[in-house]
């Protein structure tokens, strides 16, 4: 297997790589499986994307599913199919556009956004995340303002959302949320949940705003 750079402009067909960096700006026209993706420009991925490591440090448009054992990205990255990934780390912004995400551990300093459903052992956001679903073991969403949303998103405030958060252990602040739904869970402070679904130790912030609680908990101070 060959090693891709493309310091300039450059396309290629697809295909299976040791290695490929684009510093310039590149595009894939067919399927890519490498053992290492890096992007400091500009790179739009047509087809799938298959690789052991994938940092985005530039500008990242894959229009297929994507899947690799690590992805980082301190840049921008807009994913249009189903994306996996064991360990993702994000410090600049990632959009998953109407597909899932799924991982082992989802780690969130900068923006994070899903049309669809994230799903993840460990989800740890202390940035900001927007989701219609999150879904997985220990949930932890502490939102604090991200400097780069405003330069991205004008019209979009602050703080994290979601429709659903589904976990065994869920811890969160500054979350707008519709139905927050495990066993032992935390609203924090300026939190606003329509409805909490406790089965085991419940903690509410008196700043927190939840409609209704229901479930067999325990209320902890």
């Amino acid at each position: 297997m060959e090693d891709i750079r493309i310091s300039g402009m450059g396309d290629l067909p697809g295909g299976e790589y040791r290695s490929v960096s684009v510093s310039g700006m590149g595009k894939c026209t067919g399927a890519l499986s490498a053992q290492s993706v890096t992007v400091n420009g500009t790179f739009n991925c047509k087809g799938s994307l298959d690789s052991q490591t994938t940092a985005v440090n530039g500008t990242l448009k894959c229009a297929g599913p994507l899947r690799t054992e690590r992805f980082s990205c301190n840049g921008m990255a807009d994913l249009l199919g189903d994306t996996v990934a064991n360990t993702l780390t994000v410090g600049g912004m990632v959009h998953v556009k109407a597909a899932k995400l799924e991982g082992a551990e989802i780690t969130c300093t900068g923006i994070l956004q899903s049309d669809g459903q994230i799903s993840a052992d460990r989800v740890k956001v202390t940035g900001v995340v927007k989701a219609r679903e999150i879904v997985g073991d220990q949930v932890s969403i502490r939102s604090h303002h991200v400097s780069l949303l405003k330069m991205f998103l004008p019209s979009a405030s602050s703080i994290s959302s979601a429709d659903l958060i589904e976990a065994t252990t869920i811890d969160l602040e500054g979350v707008k949320a519709g139905v927050v739904n495990g066993h032992d869970i935390t609203i924090g402070a300026a939190c606003t949940v329509d409805c909490v679904d406790c089965t085991g130790t419940l903690r509410i912030h008196p700043s927190a705003a939840v409609g209704s609680i229901t479930g067999d908990y325990t209320m902890l101070e």
